[in-house]
């Protein structure tokens, strides 16, 4: 059941960031609050709830949608906010190596919600 729900996770996270993140003209993630970033992170939390729903009940699918909203924001606003510092874009490899940490960080907050999930059902 674990690996099923990380798979989803998984499958989840590359709709929400390369399928509907393209949708959202300029995020302005190194913004903390902004709206359109928030669009992004809500994104994602909703669909980790609609996933996890398959394989535990509703508060704790809701506590993981809302624990992914909140790892995601942070995540890709610190991101966001070192390559502003730095001036890095997609022509610079350090920017390239901010996308997979990035992406690692992602996907060990999944790790950790399944973890969560199994450790207090």
């Amino acid at each position: 059941m674990e690996l099923s729900l990380f798979l989803g996770l998984l499958v989840k996270h590359a709709f929400c960031d390369i399928a509907l993140q393209r949708h959202i003209k300029r995020p302005n993630k190194q913004i903390y609050s902004s709206k359109k970033a928030q669009l992004h992170y809500i994104q994602h939390g909703v669909a980790t709830f609609l996933v996890c729903l398959f394989f535990v009940g509703p508060l704790t699918a809701l506590i993981a949608g809302a624990l992914d909203w909140f790892a995601h924001w942070h995540i890709d606003h610190v991101k966001a906010r070192i390559n502003q510092k730095f001036n890095w874009n997609s022509t610079h490899n350090q920017f390239w190596y901010m996308v997979t940490i990035d992406q690692m960080l992602h996907f060990l907050t999944y790790y950790i919600i399944i973890v969560l999930i199994y450790l207090f059902p």
